[in-house]
């Protein structure tokens, strides 16, 4: 996720953005995969219609680092698809 947002926003972007959520929804990179709803809200209340973009960009990027797929479609929400993956890692765990 962290790579995802430096290689789309560069190094100081990136690092804007989780200060603003830091400071704004008291989201860290550890609270990040506990609050992974407020974190999508915070992306798009901060980025507008370019933070719906960015979480695509973040679920494509786990997908690949998994080598897994996420279900597509509109109608599922940006945690849907991260929770999914993340289930599936942990399924796949020995």
């Amino acid at each position: 996720m962290n790579q995802v947002l430096i290689d789309v926003l560069g190094e100081t972007g990136a690092s804007f953005l989780f200060c603003q959520l830091r400071r704004r929804h008291g989201l860290d990179m550890r609270t990040i995969p506990k609050r992974v709803e407020e974190f999508g809200n915070g992306v798009v209340e901060l980025l507008g219609s370019g933070g719906e973009a960015i979480l695509k960009m973040i679920v494509d990027g786990v997908d690949k680092e998994l080598g897994t797929r996420a279900p597509m479609g509109r109608g599922m929400k940006f945690e849907a698809k991260l929770r999914f993956l993340c289930e599936g890692l942990q399924r796949a765990k020995p």
